[in-house]
């Protein structure tokens, strides 16, 4: 066998091998997602914004894994969750306007704050449940979700 035929032949094992071994790795990849938040509606720049992502194992949205204060921009806020397991989730955000951490209610009830949750979800009792609120996050997801204020 010529030279010429043995480097083909291994050129050809190379990429074979390549080819097997590189699916796994691309398929590795789907396991894992990238969710990319918009939060749009902002009333101001005041304060910050407590972003919240929960998974269906949680108690949504009050005891979420992931939490993450960000600082507050008139219009939109935008924020990365980076490799995440793939699954459903489900967002929750306050404009925490007065920095306390929580959502302030006014003396009538009513939220004085802005709230949002994933799939824009709104509930008669007030707060959606994980279900309404949840999205399936594989790969790269961007996830739109408008804020919303009483007053």
């Amino acid at each position: 066998m010529n030279t010429s035929k043995k480097y083909r032949r291994l050129l050809v094992a190379t990429c074979a091998t390549l080819a097997a071994f590189g699916q796994p790795i691309a398929t590795a990849a789907t396991d894992t997602a990238d969710v990319q938040l918009l939060l749009t509606g902002l009333r101001n720049g005041g304060g910050q914004v407590v972003i919240s992502l929960c998974t269906a194992e949680d108690k949504f949205p009050s005891s979420c894994r992931k939490s993450q204060t960000v600082k507050a921009e008139a219009g939109v806020v935008k924020y990365l969750f980076k490799g995440l397991p793939a699954g459903q989730y489900a967002i929750a955000a306050i404009h925490d306007e007065d920095g306390n951490q929580r959502l302030t209610m006014s003396a009538a009830g009513w939220p004085s704050e802005g709230f949002a949750f994933s799939n824009n979800a709104i509930s008669r009792s007030g707060v959606p449940d994980f279900k309404a609120a949840a999205f399936d996050a594989r790969g790269e997801r961007t996830v739109t979700v408008q804020m919303r204020y009483m007053r």
